[in-house]
């Protein structure tokens, strides 16, 4: 089971259940006891239904943003998960069509949560209906809700630009760029910034980092593309142009930005086609030149010596 995440959204539904919120952030203290919230479950069905609610550790299935429910990293698991610190007010319980439930999730601060970045995912569920013919295949939806809890007093925001690439070639300026960020720290984070591809001075294009909030897992790393939206029309070099993609990032929390360029090469096709042309007919020229001294050669007059009387 899989999903994409990001910091801000509103709700989760699946056909016949909605939570809310969807994903949840919050604060811990070191002497604090436990830290609260309450997630709200609704059946939008149209019928009574029975729910089992629970909370499982997850993980990051790979640089998409997807998450991989329990098992897809038992380390990182191991050492960020927080479902057994994680008490529910009620695990099951009964909706009529179009109710909803209040359900209290705590957070222990136990001695063994350690300082940083803790997360689980509260699973939600519904029983399959009683009755139902075993010739019919039967459809239980489920629907999560995202719990990041940062435990204060030791915790390490940090960034790093693991990598830069574009979708710019020999012959065409890029109209994206993908960067691969990763959290460093032991907290989670939300990258920011703002990548810019410049010629000289001019700013040709420029693209947002991260406009949905994605989270970024701790000691993990994710991938971001970023649409470059034309800013200027830019001037062809006589044989190629060098420009620059900049790339300014930083993290939710800080003000200033870390800076990262590489150089970008495009060859201009008419000064290119015109030097094949001009290699092309100096190759022609040096040629009619060797056939018409090669033809002058073996159609010279022989000398004739004269006779010995």
């Amino acid at each position: 089971m899989h999903q994409s995440y990001h910091a801000k959204a509103a709700s989760s539904s699946a056909s016949k259940i909605s939570v809310r919120p969807f994903l949840q952030e919050l604060k811990l203290n070191p002497g604090q006891p436990s830290a609260q919230y309450d997630l709200i479950v609704a059946n939008d069905s149209t019928q009574a239904q029975e729910f089992n609610i629970s909370a499982v550790n997850f993980g990051s299935l790979d640089e998409t943003g997807g998450l991989a429910f329990e098992g897809s990293n038992s380390i990182k698991i191991d050492t960020y998960g927080l479902a057994k610190w994680i008490g529910l007010s009620q695990d099951s319980f009964q909706l009529e069509s179009g109710q909803q439930a209040t359900v209290r999730v705590s957070v222990n601060n136990d001695t063994n949560l350690t300082p940083g970045a803790h997360y689980a995912a509260i699973i939600t569920s519904a029983k399959a209906q009683d009755g139902s013919s075993q010739q019919q295949l039967s459809v239980n939806p489920k629907v999560s809700s995202l719990l990041f809890i940062t435990k204060l007093g030791g915790e390490k925001y940090d960034i790093h630009l693991e990598s830069i690439s574009h979708n710019g070639t020999f012959w065409s300026v890029p109209t994206a760029a993908t960067i691969r960020i990763k959290s460093t720290g032991n907290t989670y984070i939300v990258p920011r910034g703002i990548i810019k591809l410049n010629q000289n001075d001019l700013t040709i294009s420029k693209g947002i980092i991260n406009p949905q909030s994605s989270i970024v897992l701790p000691r993990t790393t994710r991938s971001f593309e970023v649409p470059l939206n034309p800013l200027s029309k830019h001037s062809s070099g006589w044989f190629f142009t060098i420009y620059k993609l900049q790339v300014d990032y930083r993290y939710d929390g800080i003000d200033h930005y870390a800076t990262k360029t590489i150089d970008v090469r495009v060859l201009n096709k008419r000064s290119l086609i015109a030097l094949l042309w001009l290699i092309i007919l100096v190759l022609v020229i040096k040629r009619l030149f060797i056939d018409n001294q090669n033809l002058r050669k073996r159609i010279k007059p022989k000398s004739v010596k004269p006779r010995k009387r």
